[in-house]
């Protein structure tokens, strides 16, 4: 895991990031979603993280993802440290009561325009120079493509007990928990 500190508190005004390698995205054939697990104990409207993708080699960075979008993404719309330049991201507990709470996996759907051969992601954390704490972790990073597969019939019949139909031409959004994943991201 990356954290802002092991034991103790992250730095007043601390303006830090971990950047990854370069990724070649743009064979994705279907949706592509980046899941990472967080953990944040932070000043809350002032201190916290946010994940950021480039595909101009480093020059130029956007957020992956906004304030408010679900699956434990962004909770904080306003911090005040700016955390890779802007005020969306992860933070709070420290006064405002929003910490994580512990490990939380979040993840986000890949935007297409990200969908091409040189494509860098980094965590950025921003804090602003008075009240300090345990600050920000994040760890097990995965990109995952799903790929639609052509199930050659009308309905899909399931197993067992209560079993049922479903129309295969039914996209499925929310928190159903199983897939099939295809990781074809290669680093370059």
């Amino acid at each position: 895991a990356f954290v802002t500190s092991i034991s103790g508190t992250y730095n007043a005004s601390e303006n830090s990031e971990v950047g990854s390698p370069c990724f070649d995205l743009s064979a994705i054939e279907g949706e592509a979603w980046i899941a990472l697990d967080v953990n944040w104990y932070s000043e809350g409207g002032y201190d916290g993280a946010v994940l950021q993708s480039s595909i101009d080699g480093g020059n130029t960075w956007l957020n992956v993802g906004e304030y408010g979008d679900p699956y434990n993404w962004y909770n904080e719309g306003s911090l005040y440290g700016s955390p890779g330049g802007q005020d969306e991201g992860w933070g709070g507990g420290y006064y405002s009561g929003t910490a994580s709470n512990g490990w939380k996996q979040a993840k986000h759907l890949i935007d297409a325009s990200l969908y091409q051969a040189d494509v860098r992601f980094r965590v950025a954390y921003g804090a602003d120079p008075s009240v300090q704490s345990e600050g920000f972790a994040f760890d097990n990073v995965i990109i995952v493509d799903y790929k639609a597969a052509d199930l050659g019939a009308d309905v899909l019949s399931l197993c067992g007990a209560g079993s049922t139909t479903l129309d295969p031409n039914v996209n499925f959004y929310g928190t159903i928990e199983w897939s099939v994943e295809f990781r074809r991201i290669r680093v370059v």
